[in-house]
């Protein structure tokens, strides 16, 4: 976790009701974290915290750029990610992260840390393959080095209990 102040809120003393908060977060957030991903990354996050009696609703939506690496030719990709997610929190005899959504806290907190959450929903938001979106964007050399190295189809065995799926169309 950080050892600043930065990414919490407190909730003790808070009236019930509807409050709005908004961190931003860049690669010497992400840097905290061993295994990030993210190594040059800026991010907004707005928090909409509704207290009540006997919890907390968070919603939180970020928005950022992201550099990563083109997965098809290895050049530098500037990706926009963004995602909402909502998470509960509870108040209990004892802190614990139950799921994803769902945290209590115990009576000697004060304050909901963010460090994770915002590590963890950035990370999530990251897609599956990072390409550029035309290949012409690419760095052609390395393309024309993978096509030159590349196996052929010729060469590509195909398992036979998958072979029947080639013929549906």
């Amino acid at each position: 976790m950080s050892d600043s102040s930065t990414y919490r809120i407190p909730y003790i003393g808070l009236k019930n009701g509807i409050h709005t908060y908004e961190f931003e977060a860049d690669e010497s957030f992400f840097s905290k974290f061993e295994q990030s991903l993210l190594v040059k990354a800026k991010m907004n996050f707005e928090i909409q915290l509704e207290k009540l009696n006997t919890q907390m609703n968070l919603e939180i939506d970020l928005v950022g750029l992201v550099e990563t690496m083109c997965d098809r030719c290895g050049g530098d990709l500037t990706s926009q990610i963004d995602g909402d997610f909502k998470v509960v929190i509870k108040f209990g005899d004892e802190s614990s992260d139950l799921t994803d959504d769902l945290i209590v806290l115990g009576p000697s907190e004060h304050f909901v840390e963010l460090d994770h959450l915002f590590f963890e929903f950035a990370h999530l938001c990251l897609p599956a393959r990072n390409v550029h979106e035309e290949e012409a964007d690419c760095n052609q050399k390395a393309l024309e080095a993978l096509r030159e190295f590349g196996l052929k189809e010729k060469d590509i065995e195909i398992d036979p209990r998958w072979a029947a799926l080639k013929n549906l169309k």
